[in-house]
């Protein structure tokens, strides 16, 4: 939230809505504040009222999490070593690095056929 301006700030509008009362002497809407629902804890007079009143309170989040200019995903495991002249070891280091399931989708990505071996055949 915003910090409070001068002359529109919810120090000036929280007054005239909010108040402690009932016996657990708890603060709610005030029952004849004007366009609210009346008995409303804090919390929700902010995120339904107040956000919809005073939008300009709440700015839209820029640019929280957004990946930069340069970011480009991932293109998944490298299955060269199934190409031909691939080793073995290398074909079993994948799998044990990414796990079976994703190697074998690497390697449908890729256009080559998983070895038996991978996708079950023959065991």
């Amino acid at each position: 939230m915003l910090p409070a301006l001068p002359g529109d700030g919810f120090t000036e509008h929280g007054p005239s809505v909010l108040a402690v009362g009932g016996r657990v002497r708890r603060v709610t809407t005030k029952p004849d504040a004007p366009d609210t629902l009346p008995g409303s804890d804090p919390a929700s007079f902010i995120h339904s009222e107040l956000k919809a009143k005073r939008a300009h309170y709440f700015p839209l989040s820029s640019g929280g999490g957004a990946k930069g200019a340069g970011y480009t995903a991932h293109a998944g495991a490298d299955v060269s070593c199934f190409r031909d002249g691939g080793t073995l070891t290398a074909q079993m280091a994948l799998v044990a690095r990414v796990g079976e399931r994703a190697a074998i989708e690497a390697c449908r990505r890729a256009g080559i056929v998983p070895p038996s071996w991978l996708i079950g055949g023959g065991r």
